[in-house]
């Protein structure tokens, strides 16, 4: 998340208090994909041979931060993952990144 801007939660709190459901999965969705393209920032930096064990990682730490959520917010976790039916990754981009490093 940029250093100034509003935290996600906040903004879609105040899309949802706004009565602008449209505007709260807008916002869902810019905060998925941004968090998704820093994740796969850092994922680019290792070898595809690599990326079972980087997956397995991302997994464990995915389970251990889910640990500090309440029930509230593991509640928002499922439902956003329940309801995104995909997440594009550009594996030519990915490879080329990867080759760059070499």
């Amino acid at each position: 998340m940029p250093e100034k801007m509003m935290p996600y939660a906040l903004r879609m709190t105040l899309a949802v208090l706004a009565n602008r459901p449209d505007d709260a999965r807008n916002i869902s969705a810019e905060c998925v994909t941004a968090m998704t393209k820093e994740l796969m920032g850092v994922a680019s930096g290792y070898d595809l041979m690599d990326f079972p064990f980087m997956i397995a990682a991302l997994r464990l730490t995915a389970t251990s931060l889910e640990s500090l959520l309440d029930e509230h917010g593991k509640g928002i976790a499922d439902g956003i993952v329940a309801n995104t039916t995909c997440i594009t990754i550009d594996a030519s981009e990915l490879k080329r990144q990867a080759k760059e490093e070499e």
